[in-house]
């Protein structure tokens, strides 16, 4: 993602920043120029005051703006030099610009190489005073100044880089949760396509059927059920299964293929997402005993005991290999996403058994 630019709220951030640091240069300034230093100081001193403040208050601009990343080691270097030359150079109120740098120098240069460029800025001032057998009171103080004015300058651009990094990651989330909508949606509508081919695939098999058996009235009604169907599922999805429904759809297609089949009462209470997923199980069994099964006897039990509901769907002629399995990769797949399961394989005296466990919630 394209990096933004700073919050509104953060953007007070650069103001405070080069505020910070025109009250620290400006309140030295106006006692010292009211001392009338000699000209060429004063010049010096103004030149580098003005070249020091554009370059601190550009890299602050920037920094607030974008982030580290950046930086601009042109204007820091112009912003080093002349904090450093003005504080042991030039006589004046000069010796806090070096910690105004180190703190802005940390802020938007990589801590391995600002940290020891800024420790080296205000040693400097340090050295300085020394060499000019400055009072050690003086030094400790002037010392103190510099940590101080870095550490302000850092922390508050610290603060804002952690705003700013909060309100980008806000945005991401915001991006994320519409891109979830969107997952959410594109999976719906495959679950309602999904749906549809399942119910167009069991009736188009129940009228290949009806026809194959020389019964074109039925087979005419089927096929408008499935044109239907597949017209719905363009506009939006097919219907969702319902056990009871699926029970009759499946009953009537093995019964219109030759197998006979029993099926237990539904059991009283069971919730709707159970039953739905439930609908899927005898949809997809039927189809796949009407595909590879040469059956002439199918059965669908429903067990519930409070903790889980079990629907056992088994068939008779089974061939030899047990045929494939495949369209049941997707109905297992479905029931795990419930934390249910499917069993399904070869059964006792040649029969062929499907077995489908879902909790109940």
């Amino acid at each position: 993602m394209a990096e933004q630019s700073a919050a509104p709220a953060s953007r007070l951030a650069g103001p405070l920043i080069l505020a910070f640091g025109l009250y620290v240069t400006a309140s030295g300034l106006v006692f010292w120029v009211r001392e009338r230093p000699p000209a060429g100081d004063l010049a010096a001193g103004l030149v580098g005051v003005a070249v020091f403040l554009g370059a601190y208050a550009r890299v602050a601009w920037d920094v607030v703006e974008h982030g580290p990343a950046a930086r601009r080691p042109w204007l820091l270097l112009a912003a080093g030099v002349c904090a450093v030359a003005l504080a042991v150079f030039v006589d004046g109120p000069w010796g806090t610009l070096p910690g105004l740098f180190a703190g802005m120098l940390v802020l938007a240069a990589a801590p391995r190489a600002a940290v020891p460029l800024a420790v080296l800025a205000v040693g400097a001032v340090v050295v300085n005073d020394l060499a000019r057998d400055a009072v050690a009171g003086d030094v400790v103080e002037q010392a103190a100044r510099n940590v101080f004015a870095a550490l302000a300058v850092f922390a508050l651009g610290w603060l804002n880089l952690l705003h700013r990094e909060l309100w980008l990651a806000r945005g991401r989330l915001a991006e994320a949760d519409a891109a979830a909508e969107r997952l959410r949606a594109a999976r719906d509508r495959a679950e309602a396509l999904a749906r549809a081919l399942s119910a167009i695939g069991l009736r188009g098999r129940l009228a290949a059927r009806l026809l194959a058996e020389g019964r074109a009235g039925e087979t005419a009604a089927r096929l408008d059920e499935i044109t239907s169907l597949a017209e719905r599922s363009l506009a939006g999805g097919g219907p969702d299964p319902d056990l009871v429904a699926e029970i009759g759809e499946a009953r009537a297609a093995l019964t219109a293929a030759g197998v006979r089949t029993a099926v237990d009462d539904v059991p009283n209470g069971l919730p709707e997402p159970v039953r739905r997923t439930l609908g899927w199980v005898v949809r997809e069994g039927a189809a796949h005993v009407l595909r590879y099964r040469a059956a002439s006897v199918c059965s669908v039990r429903i067990l519930a005991d409070g903790r889980a509901v079990r629907l056992q769907l088994a068939s008779d002629g089974v061939p030899d290999g047990g045929g494939p399995a495949s369209g049941l990769d997707a109905l297992a797949e479905r029931l795990r996403a419930v934390d249910g399961r499917l069993v399904h394989g070869p059964g006792p005296d040649r029969t062929y058994l499907l077995e489908a466990f879902v909790p109940l919630p």
